[in-house]
């Protein structure tokens, strides 16, 4: 499976807990079955393991408000770069966000419009992920 191959610790995720992560996320972000398998879980296998509530919730909630995002606007970007939600919010997505709201003159919504054309601009390593794996 190419999934295991390269995120081995997948095996040790519980399945109902993962199931419970999916639902969560497919219903906060309004995403198809077929887009959770290809957009989030093929691409940050690492998914699989995270508590929705603690890990993936409360950084959503701060980048959707941080960045006056819509819930489509939150959408679109997370399936563009599925390992934001991977990403804890005070360490790494506040600072990226704060980095390029300083080179687009503290306007939020240039830096909001180049976030979602670009948001590989916020792209780290996500928690749960070998550094490099990203």
């Amino acid at each position: 499976n190419r999934i295991i191959s390269r995120v081995p610790e997948v095996r040790s995720y519980d399945a109902a807990d993962s199931k419970i992560c999916i639902s969560f996320l497919a219903e906060r972000l309004s995403l198809t079955n077929l887009e959770i398998k290809k957009k989030l879980v093929l691409r940050l296998p690492q998914v699989l393991g995270y508590d929705y509530k603690n890990d993936i919730k409360p950084s959503l909630d701060l980048l959707q408000k941080r960045m006056d995002l819509d819930d489509e606007e939150l959408s679109a970007l997370i399936l563009k770069c599925p390992q934001i939600i991977g990403l804890e919010y005070e360490q790494n997505l506040e600072p990226k966000i704060q980095a390029v709201l300083e080179e687009v003159g503290l306007d939020l919504d240039i830096a909001k419009s180049e976030i979602l054309r670009k948001p590989s601009l916020l792209q780290l390593t996500p928690r749960g992920a070998a550094k490099g794996s990203a």
